[in-house]
C-alpha cells in the first residue's frame, strides 16, 4: 500500500507545471498527458483500471494544484514585507535614480510573473474543459 501512495505522490508531483514559463505551459500539458499515457501503459492496466487510475491521478494533480496555489496565497504578506524591507533597505544605498530605475525594473518583472500566472491558470481551465 505504501508503494502504490508512493507512486501516486510521484506521478502526480511530476505532472505539476506550476514552475512553468510562458510558452512552455501548452508543451507542459502536451508532455503531461503523454507521461500519464506511458505510465498507464507501461502498468500494463486492464481496460477497466485504466479509467479509474487516470482519474485518480487527474483528482490528485488537481487537488497538488489547489495546495500550491493557497500555499502561495498564504505567502504573498510575507513576501510583500519582505519586498518593503528591501527597498527600504536599498534606498540607504542607492540614489533617488537608482532606487526609481531599481522599483521600475521589479514592478514590470512582477507584472509579467502575474500575466503569466493569470496565463496558466486560463489554459488550465482550458485544459480541464477540453479533456
Amino acid at each position: 500500500m505504501k508503494y502504490i501512495a508512493t507512486f501516486i505522490i510521484l506521478v502526480t508531483a511530476s505532472m505539476q507545471p506550476a514552475f512553468a514559463e510562458k510558452g512552455e505551459r501548452g508543451h507542459h500539458m502536451e508532455r503531461r498527458g503523454h507521461h500519464m499515457d506511458r505510465m498507464l501503459e507501461e502498468l500494463q492496466l486492464t481496460s477497466e483500471q485504466e479509467p479509474a487510475v487516470r482519474q485518480i491521478l487527474e483528482e490528485q494533480h488537481s487537488k497538488l494544484r489547489s495546495e500550491m496555489e493557497a500555499v502561495h496565497e498564504q505567502m504573498q504578506p510575507r513576501m510583500e514585507a519582505l519586498k518593503a524591507e528591501t527597498g527600504q533597505r536599498l534606498s540607504t544605498i542607492l540614489t533617488d535614480e537608482q532606487l526609481q530605475t531599481f522599483t521600475t525594473k521589479m514592478e514590470k518583472r512582477h507584472e509579467k510573473r502575474r500575466e503569466r500566472r493569470h496565463q496558466r491558470h486560463n489554459r488550465g481551465a482550458e485544459d480541464s474543459v477540453n479533456q
